[in-house]
């Protein structure tokens, strides 16, 4: 069997594989007639066929004489208008939310880590207790670094320097609702010479 080389592209690459204006006008034409066709399709009768046996068929053309055309009810459509989708509800207004607060009441502000410990546990303080789920972002040095169902953290591992924590409060909607003051912590680690 003689080995043979493919066909060598054309010079208009994609381009030769795209209709021509005409062509690109009659394909529109035809699915647009073939959407209007579709769309007459719907008011074609429906026929009911009994056979000997007893056995009830239905088609959109007659089986033979017997078979009676039926009427059916309209389709029943709803206007789009007003529609709120299922499942995303709206949240409410500014004003029918509580004022919360949130503070951090572990670690202590200006406290110092020192060197044996490994990780320390941020936890806050949330008045009045939320009504909904909410989430809680912790940032770290003013930048966020973890989310929890709850406003207890754990940061691990803790780098020598002095860092800054708050607590952000995040309602259903995604929207922060609290945040807490910065807490400073002063990490100690111990120095290796060489």
């Amino acid at each position: 069997m003689p080995i043979t080389q493919p066909p060598k592209p054309s010079r208009r690459g994609i381009h030769n594989q795209l209709p021509s204006p005409g062509q690109a006008w009659r394909l529109c034409a035809l699915a647009a007639f073939s959407l209007l066709l579709a769309a007459s399709s719907d008011a074609r009768p429906i026929y009911k066929h009994v056979d000997a046996q007893g056995n009830v068929s239905y088609s959109d053309s007659p089986q033979d004489k017997d078979a009676k055309a039926m009427e059916l009810p309209p389709i029943n459509t709803q206007s789009s208008e007003n529609l709120q989708p299922q499942g995303s509800p709206t949240p409410p207004q500014l004003s029918e939310q509580a004022d919360y607060s949130i503070s951090i009441d572990s670690p202590s502000n200006d406290v110092t880590i020192p060197p044996g410990q490994a990780s320390v546990t941020v936890s806050a303080v949330v008045q009045p207790n939320p009504e909904f789920t909410a989430r809680y972002e912790l940032v770290l040095d003013g930048e966020f670094s973890q989310s929890s169902s709850a406003p207890v953290f754990n940061i691990e591992p803790l780098y020598r320097g002095t860092h800054t924590l708050s607590i952000r409060m995040i309602d259903e909607y995604g929207v922060n609702i609290a945040s807490s003051e910065s807490v400073t912590i002063h990490v100690q680690r111990p120095t290796v010479s060489r």
